[in-house]
């Protein structure tokens, strides 16, 4: 008996957190100002899939139609 992850399990879930950071990181480029864009990097550095989250949330309810 093996641990709980696989390592088809842990790709899957690295290639999911990847993509959020990697969104994340894009839609803070384009879309923040100077100030904030810096604060967000910040934040999704230091907590890399919550802050990917709550930013693509933030984006998501925030952005114009």
């Amino acid at each position: 008996m093996g641990g709980l992850l696989g390592p088809v399990h842990v790709i899957v879930l690295t290639i999911i957190f990847l993509a959020l950071f990697i969104t994340a990181l894009v839609l803070i480029i384009k879309n923040e100002k100077n100030s904030l864009k810096l604060i967000w990097i910040i934040l999704i550095i230091i907590l890399p899939i919550l802050g990917s989250l709550i930013y693509i949330l933030k984006y998501l309810l925030t952005r114009k139609s």
